[in-house]
């Protein structure tokens, strides 16, 4: 007799940097109730995915759990599927990566359980047409990936029931179909309306699969569901139902299946992602990020750097693995993107995942060889070339577009202070010496709310480099562009001389009128901060001139005739100071940013933003010049 075939498990992950007491609190609450219930079930056939960093975690803290998994997956109740190990997305990291990854996770699974894993599971279920023969090449028989996939591989809802075959480049590949409207009713958590579907599912003419692989953290992670599952014993029930339908159902593991049965249909797969909007697109959905998001794309820009400093390390096998792990770590793919939980949004995720790349990059810094210099490089891959000041105590990058600067790493700490995120109202990046013409009527309001009349279009004006002394750390760019102030129009020149020392940057600015009108105007330049709070026993903020060191609110305020302010990052124990050789009028605020996630809208902090501003008049020919220092220190 037919019966339906039903492949069930979940998918567990910790994300880099994860707090260890909210691990623990994950592992009381989900991991440990959910195997402890399934271990009493040994007829009910299970496939689990746990990322490296978790089971390295629950290896070391709590070896009784992965003893037991080890019992479960000896005696045939649970099928442990491999992947990459630090949950990075295939599709965008470095191919050597990609092996790499794989292989570490196979190895750990391999070591720890006596079993190679034969089957995979892709981050996000991101896929490209490529991915099937690198993880060919990497002993994975099969993967899983989402119904959608398939439609849009123009396969019917009525020919999901069972696996296909995919190919690249003469390697082939088992791709299981995951079905989304099941998934579904496990949020909420109904055990019958589950038994009801797959009943609906099963036919006595054929044998069907079906397969499930939810989020581990559905079924704990959240108080509703805890209660639920084990408050109210509802996961124990639903394992009860599944036994017992046992004349029409089967809970199956993959390998055991495609030992038994071979594909007999072939199909190519798009691009795509379950997050895409149109399942008949086949969009590139993860690389839409990269154009949508700069932030995306600095984090993947530096990444991708990142591998090839890290590739270059040559004859010392040590350093080249602590650089590796650091460099995978850095490749946590929700960091990437802005994903359901915060992602991209998430200011400490993000920190934590520049931690690591930045970390990887100083361990390729042979001592007693490295040279501080300025660097030239296609950074974040425009095909415009980049400036990268590169020192033992600082990283500061120049873009051409705005002559701003856009990333500054304290090698210290392995911080950057420009990891900073944009609203969806700001036409830039929040990045540091952005420059502005105001009218004198715009106030600080009109400016966080991005409602002020351009004077001139310089945030993001190609400026050319006429000197770039590497062996003496200085950068000098300019820029002529056009500026109407008054109904005056004009034109102005603005110089900008970069000399790194240290940890320190002098930025001199030249402006010039070299227009046919004298010119009068409010000058800007914006500085965004980037620091993981501004609680205030996180970041205190005083006046530079202020021996009493009296703290600054950190929202929005104008500040009144300063020379620069202090920023004491109390995480990093770290002051970071601003200050500039003509005082100015100031605007300090804080930069939130709104992401929807399970709980409703909620407001991240994401930087704190300083506008210094001087009312400069010129005449024909002259100009104004100035100078701006920004400094590290540790307090």
């Amino acid at each position: 007799m037919p019966k339906l075939k039903f492949i069930f498990g979940t998918i567990n992950s910790i994300s880099v940097g994860m707090p260890e007491q909210q691990i623990e609190t994950l592992y009381q609450n989900t991991f440990k109730p959910f195997l402890g219930t399934l271990y009493n079930f040994p007829e009910i056939a299970i496939t689990l995915q746990y990322s490296g960093a978790l089971l390295s975690w629950l290896d070391a803290r709590h070896s009784e759990f992965t003893d037991v998994l080890s019992e479960m997956a000896a005696r045939k109740q649970v099928e442990l599927l491999g992947g990459a190990f630090y949950d990075p997305i295939l599709t965008v990291i470095p191919r050597s990566d990609r092996l790499g990854q794989i292989e570490s996770l196979t190895t750990w699974l391999r070591k720890r359980f006596g079993r190679r894993p034969r089957g995979g599971w892709l981050a996000e279920t991101e896929w490209e047409p490529s991915l099937a023969s690198t993880l060919s090449t990497c002993g994975m028989d099969y993967v899983f990936l989402g119904d959608g996939n398939f439609r849009a591989a123009g396969i019917t809802s009525a020919e999901l029931y069972g696996p296909y075959i995919t190919e690249d480049q003469g390697k082939t590949l088992t791709v299981f179909p995951l079905s989304g409207r099941i998934e579904g009713l496990f949020s909420p958590f109904e055990p019958e309306q589950i038994l009801k579907e797959l009943r609906r599912l099963y036919s006595a003419k054929e044998d069907r699969l079906v397969s499930v692989l939810i989020d581990g953290t559905c079924l704990g992670g959240y108080p509703e569901s805890r209660a639920v599952c084990y408050g109210e014993k509802q996961f124990e029930r639903l394992l009860e139902l599944l036994r017992d339908a046992g004349d029409w159902l089967e809970p199956y593991h993959p390998g055991r299946y495609l030992r038994q049965n071979i594909p007999q249909r072939k199909a190519y797969f798009p691009c795509r992602s379950p997050q895409d909007a149109d399942a008949a697109s086949g969009c590139h959905f993860f690389r839409w990020f990269l154009t949508r998001y700069p932030e995306s794309n600095g984090l993947y820009a530096k990444m991708q750097y990142t591998h090839i400093l890290v590739n270059q390390i040559r004859g010392d096998k040590y350093r080249k693995a602590s650089a590796l792990e650091e460099l995978w770590k850095g490749q946590y793919g929700a960091a990437y993107w802005p994903a359901p939980g915060g992602g991209l949004y998430d200011n400490g995720l993000r920190k934590t995942v520049y931690r690591s790349l930045i970390s990887a990059e100083k361990v390729t810094r042979e001592q007693g060889v490295f040279i501080p210099s300025i660097v030239t490089a296609d950074f974040d891959m425009d095909c415009r070339t980049e400036y990268l000041y590169q020192g033992n105590e600082m990283n500061a990058y120049i873009h051409t577009l705005g002559a701003r600067l856009f990333e500054l790493d304290y090698l210290p700490i392995a911080w950057n202070y420009l990891d900073t995120m944009a609203r969806h109202i700001d036409e830039y990046s929040r990045k540091a010496f952005i420059d502005h013409f105001f009218s004198p009527e715009t106030g600080l309001d009109d400016f966080d709310s991005m409602d002020f009349p351009r004077k001139g279009s310089f945030a993001e004006a190609p400026f050319e480099v006429i000197k770039c002394d590497r062996d003496h750390s200085e950068l000098v760019l300019e820029h002529i562009g056009p500026l109407a102030v008054d109904g005056v129009s004009g034109k102005i020149k603005i110089v900008k001389k970069f000399i790194f020392k240290k940890a320190s940057i002098n930025l001199y600015y030249t402006l010039k009128n070299v227009g046919s009108e004298p010119l009068s105007f409010v000058f800007g330049s914006e500085i965004n901060l980037s620091f993981l709070s501004r609680d205030a026993e996180n970041l205190r903020i005083y006046r530079h001139d202020d021996e009493s060191r009296t703290p600054l609110s950190p929202e929005k305020s104008v500040l009144e005739g300063i020379t620069g302010l202090v920023y004491e990052d109390g995480i990093n124990e770290t002051a970071v100071s601003v200050s500039t050789l003509e005082p100015a009028e100031a605007w300090s605020l804080p930069v939130d940013t709104l992401h929807p996630g399970p709980a409703g809208t909620s407001r991240v902090y994401q930087s704190s933003c300083l506008v210094p501003r001087w009312k400069i008049s010129l005449e024909l020919q002259s100009a104004w010049e100035n100078r701006i220092n920004l400094r590290m220190d540790r307090l």
